[in-house]
């Protein structure tokens, strides 16, 4: 089941991705209950990104055209309409017997599942905001200052898989980016303007005390995951004076070069997270470096407070305006 991709079209690439499956599911080419091709095999027959491709499909998800099943992978739906109704009042007929069998009363058990159902829906009341940035360390930042934000729905892309197909950003309510950025983005998705919000990261407070408290004369290194954060970083250093030079690692590369290099560091800064299971024996060189004594400061990047409650403010604005919508 070849699928073809035309990236000059106006069509957005998911779009067309979704589009072409549907075709199949109608012509009978994918039967009910065949599995999709995996993310990691469309991405190399497309050329897509895994971002394009989970968008595609989470849309069939939603329109009840494939099931997705956790470990397992994707599969085209197995009932039609009429017998999903079917199975789903069997569903609930054998949840409120259970219900009942843990002494809860079908009227209460009913409750509940409009507790639920509204919980539910409430989803599609949330404001949902496409985050581009240069590097996956900038986005995981901003992920882990956002999680707790009411009514946000935050999807992040790296600017690189943006600039393969712009048409990430489509459905969003709120399209976000960086000052370093914002003209790229904006000459990509002309007709989003109205949608697109600028904003600035710089080092977090913390960051600046434990790094202007080095002394001197400490040998200092830096780690990144990816050579986009790490150009970062040495950007921001340059403004501290007691920061003459240092050593740079970059993932795995030069293992050797750099468990040497650690062998003579006093202070190794690295970003806040990091996945180790990316980069095992990199991470595996900076826990024995912490366990031999070496101190590790974190080099947290994140949105500076004007950017956080300007973010804020526009979240609850559009929050407020989706749920008045829905009410009316």
């Amino acid at each position: 089941m070849p699928f073809s991709i035309d990236k000059t079209s106006k069509i957005a690439a998911y779009k067309q991705l979704c589009r072409q499956i549907e075709e199949q599911i109608r012509t009978g080419v994918l039967q009910p209950g065949d599995k999709l091709p995996t993310e990691r095999l469309l991405e190399e027959e497309t050329g897509l990104s895994r971002g394009t491709i989970k968008t595609a499909y989470r849309e069939l998800q939603k329109t009840g055209r494939i099931v997705t099943i956790q470990g397992s992978g994707s599969f085209v739906a197995k009932y039609s309409r009429e017998e999903s109704r079917k199975a789903a009042r069997e569903i609930f007929q054998n949840a409120l017997e259970q219900l009942r069998a843990m002494g809860l009363p079908p009227l209460e058990g009913g409750q509940i599942f409009s507790q639920v159902l509204e919980d539910f829906l409430h989803e599609d009341a949330q404001v949902k905001v496409a985050w581009i940035d240069c590097c996956e360390e900038c986005l995981s930042s901003v992920r882990r200052q956002l999680h707790n934000l009411k009514g946000l729905l935050l999807r992040t892309i790296v600017l690189s898989d943006f600039r393969r197909d712009p048409g990430l950003t489509e459905g969003a309510d709120c399209v976000v980016t960086t000052s370093k950025h914002f003209d790229e983005v904006a000459f990509a998705i002309p007709s989003q303007l109205d949608r697109l919000e600028k904003v600035m990261l710089d080092l977090d407070l913390n960051s600046v005390i434990e790094i202007v408290k080095i002394p001197a004369s400490r040998r200092v290194a830096l780690w990144s995951g990816s050579q986009t954060f790490l150009d970062i970083m040495e950007e921001v250093l340059e403004n501290f004076d007691n920061l003459e030079r240092f050593q740079t690692f970059v993932g795995e590369m030069c293992l050797p070069e750099m468990e040497r290099g650690l062998r003579s560091t006093d202070v190794l800064l690295v970003p806040p997270a990091y996945s180790s299971a990316d980069y095992p024996q990199a991470s595996a060189l900076i826990e024995a470096f912490r366990e031999n004594g070496g101190r590790i400061i974190p080099f947290d990047y994140q949105l500076n407070k004007g950017s956080l409650v300007h973010f804020e403010d526009r979240v609850l604005e559009l929050y407020q305006k989706k749920n008045a919508a829905m009410r009316g």
